[in-house]
């Protein structure tokens, strides 16, 4: 018989060996999901939001000449963290199933961050997501001088997206207040069953699609609104201003917004980083339901 020494090293070694290899087995995908729903990552989710918005709006200002001085960069990151509050409810609110008023929000909060960064009063103008463009417009907090009275503002991403899906089948419905394109089958790959999918402020959804599907995207959606308003030099007129034809004496212009902050930002989560460990899916997967206990 093996003594009580050798028995209770034989048991160390079979737990150490267990432990091992529960830590050498790779996490599933519902354990890693899981990992995501939890309160301490909200809360790390919220500073991201507000710490991350305030610096790439000072960011922006800096690189447009919005800061003179001292003053001009505290308000601009104090501006930009009460919008990077604003964008993270924003998230919060289409997860707990208010889709309609969580855009809304973050019309707001884009809004804010883009008047804080362009240097102009923080309710000057209000950006609105008409389709496929958005109206920019001057509010009665605004000067005179605070830019055109409205700016109609096209964004190829979305304008390219709204013609490809139909042309693949989509149908645009109305989801809980939300525009969206249905698709009865989404697979792309055997095995493969995706339900959701958003293109910069496009979304489509499989016909069946679940009611959290259209929070998650929503919350995508919300990413691209944010990712716009803290894009510097955003448009094609303010590279180059003969591509600006104006209206009314100047009261109303056109021009072609060009999201590159937002493209980037695709192409590095989707090309560099495996999908559930990229930023905007973490972040989605996160909010768009309840945390877990």
């Amino acid at each position: 018989m093996p003594s009580r020494w050798v028995r209770l090293g034989l048991a160390l070694a079979v737990v150490a060996g267990g432990t091992a290899e529960a830590q050498q087995r790779p996490r599933s995908f519902a354990e890693r999901e899981r990992a995501m729903e939890t309160a301490e990552m909200r809360r790390r989710i919220a500073a991201v939001n507000v710490g991350g918005t305030a610096t790439l709006v000072l960011a922006r200002a800096a690189v447009e000449g919005s800061v003179d001085d001292v003053g001009d960069g505290v308000q601009a990151l104090g501006w930009g963290a009460v919008a990077g509050t604003g964008f993270y409810w924003s998230k919060r609110l289409s997860g707990e199933g208010q889709p309609a008023l969580a855009v809304g929000v973050a019309v707001l909060a884009g809004s804010l961050a883009e008047n804080a960064a362009t240097g102009a009063g923080p309710f000057s103008h209000l950006r609105i997501p008409l389709g496929l463009a958005d109206v920019r417009v001057r509010t009665p907090f605004a000067t005179s001088d605070e830019g055109p009275r409205a700016a109609i503002e096209a964004d190829p991403l979305v304008i390219g997206a709204s013609v490809v899906f139909p042309l693949r089948g989509g149908r645009l419905r109305v989801r809980r207040g939300i525009p969206v394109f249905e698709f009865d089958n989404m697979d792309t790959r055997p095995g493969f069953r995706r339900t959701g999918r958003t293109v910069g402020r496009v979304i489509r959804l499989r016909t069946d699609a679940p009611p959290r599907v259209l929070s998650h995207e929503t919350i995508h959606r919300i990413q691209a609104l944010q990712a716009s308003a803290l894009t510097p030099a955003g448009t094609l007129g303010a590279l180059s201003p003969t591509a600006r034809p104006t209206a009314a004496d100047g009261e109303v212009t056109f021009d072609v917004r060009a999201d590159w902050f937002y493209a980037l930002n695709g192409v590095f989560w989707t090309v560099f980083v495996d999908y559930l460990d990229g930023w905007p899916e973490i972040e989605a997967r996160s909010l768009d339901e309840p945390p877990r206990p």
